[in-house]
């Protein structure tokens, strides 16, 4: 037996199979903290032997019924407008989130993929998101990439992916950090430590879809603020600021190492790009710094560029994805 899942709505349905979708995640939709928004006539069941997800547009016999492919899914956490009319729906996974854009009109999936923390902009034109791989892959590394939904499920594959069908479920959409990576792949797996990326989001849009800020982090190096700013066309260029005793604290205090601290970042605001300049506040949560949380104030100019990177890929210790299926063992060094 199917069960329903049920949302924060109180709605009493009348067919027992279907429930109200659960819209958790509002920052999905690329607004933290804000109100959700207005579902149309959609409800979901998930199997509870294989964790697979139905949608159901309308009620009754008259509903037109959705599946969706991936497995264990074990919430539909959002719905989400997206550019065209189309809808993004975001199926929680067990090690991340798989990503539908679908068809309202004639009820049907676009395209799919794998990802963490997807995170629509504010003018529903992009999809950011952190590459998949699973929590138990090995010398792994984090990548971050660009959907466009004005752009086909092809147009939206790297060169020489499943240009036949456009179904690979990993590498989809463009690199935009670390720079220099082309999202080909198994490029964030079997990468030495002082080459591992961690942070993966969440990720916070500008105000005009324009630009899109988040933490990175690796391995015995300052934690980062990464500045990726967007053209019309999509392409991109990736900034960074390393965060500093006096961004968090106001001041110096000698001695003091915020490597050494406890903290996260609550919320990030970037404004509109203002003759070349942008405004961005930062919202950290000092948990054991020598001095209070203060809002961080800082600007485009406040960035470097960041520097080309060469993954050197190794043979990794766990396993690969492999064309968006679970990972199969590494082969046996000879």
């Amino acid at each position: 037996m199917k069960h329903a899942l049920y949302g924060l709505i109180s709605t009493v349905l009348v067919c027992p199979v279907w429930g109200q979708i659960a819209q958790s995640h509002p920052e999905y939709c690329g607004i933290p903290g804000g109100a959700n928004p207005p579902l149309p006539d959609i409800s979901a069941t998930i199997d509870p032997t294989d964790g697979h997800a139905e949608l159901y547009f309308g009620q009754g016999s008259a509903a037109r019924r959705v599946a969706l492919d991936a497995d264990w899914v074990s919430e539909i956490a959002e719905v989400c407008p997206v550019y065209g009319g189309r809808l993004a729906v975001f199926a929680v996974l067990p090690d991340g989130v798989a990503t539908y854009i679908l068809d309202k009109a004639q009820p049907s999936v676009v395209d799919w993929f794998y990802g963490f923390n997807p995170t629509v902009s504010p003018d529903q034109r992009w999809i950011v998101c952190g590459k998949f791989h699973h929590f138990y892959t090995a010398e792994s590394t984090a990548e971050y990439l660009l959907y466009d939904l004005t752009k086909s499920p092809l147009q939206n594959r790297p060169e020489g992916d499943s240009k036949d069908t456009g179904t690979y479920r990993v590498d989809v959409g463009s690199a935009i950090f670390p720079a220099g990576q082309k999202n080909v792949a198994d490029d964030n797996v079997g990468v030495p430590e002082e080459q591992q990326h961690s942070g993966g989001g969440p990720f916070y849009w500008a105000s005009d879809s324009r630009a899109v800020v988040f933490v990175d982090h690796v391995v015995g190096k300052p934690r980062k603020i990464i500045l990726v700013s967007l053209t019309d066309q999509g392409a991109s260029t990736a900034f960074e600021h390393q965060v500093t005793v006096t961004d968090l604290c106001g001041r110096e205090i000698p001695g003091a190492d915020p490597e050494g601290w406890t903290w996260v970042m609550t919320r990030i605001d970037a404004g509109p790009d203002r003759g070349g300049s942008r405004s961005i506040v930062l919202y950290p949560n000092l948990l054991d710094a020598p001095c209070p949380a203060r809002a961080v104030p800082l600007y485009s100019g406040d960035f470097q560029p960041s520097k080309a990177e060469v993954h050197v890929v190794q043979e990794p210790t766990g396993g690969m994805i492999r064309d968006g299926y679970p990972p199969i063992p590494p082969k046996k060094k000879k």
